[in-house]
């Protein structure tokens, strides 16, 4: 893959790199899904962990802060969720403010399975996340508490369209 971008100085390459290894292994997994003729019927999710902090020096979409950071660069990733029998797919930009942790209930419901109380005579900790699913119809997500985030000595706390930084 840095073959590919033998012209570019070798952080350019090796980022560009990176990004066409993904986007080929995306497709791949893809194609196998379908091979094995599960592709309707499997939740497939693509989603990242920020990129790399040497990235943003490449390309950041114009977003404050990079990976670690309590800004957009540092916390905004992409997340697309594809279904075919249980989702029908539509051509949207959901604005929705969502976290990694509202993934698990998410597949939950989705799944219609009930998360049990206890689990061999231990009982599970609560869900903290919500369930994105209205989303997949348009609708605007419910969230009772803010989000809020730690990374190392940075903090940041978002409600709706507001975003308090720097509590670390």
């Amino acid at each position: 893959y840095l073959d590919m971008y033998k012209n570019q100085s070798g952080r350019i390459a090796s980022f560009f790199g990176m990004i066409t290894n993904i986007d080929d292994n995306v497709g791949k997994t893809r194609k196998l899904l379908k091979d094995l003729g599960v592709h309707d019927n499997t939740i497939f999710i693509f989603t990242t962990d920020n990129g790399t902090a040497s990235g943003r020096q490449i390309f950041n979409a114009g977003m404050r802060g990079q990976k670690g950071s309590e800004y957009d660069g540092g916390h905004r990733v992409p997340f697309f969720m594809h279904w075919p029998k249980g989702i029908k797919p539509q051509k949207k930009w959901y604005r929705s403010q969502a976290q990694l942790i509202d993934v698990f209930p998410t597949l939950l419901e989705v799944c219609g399975v009930k998360y049990p109380e206890s689990f061999e005579d231990r009982k599970l900790p609560p869900i903290r996340g919500i369930s994105l699913s209205p989303s997949f119809v348009g609708e605007p997500l419910e969230r009772s508490k803010p989000m809020f985030s730690e990374h190392e000595n940075n903090a940041f706390m978002i409600d709706g369209k507001w975003k308090l930084v720097g509590m670390g």
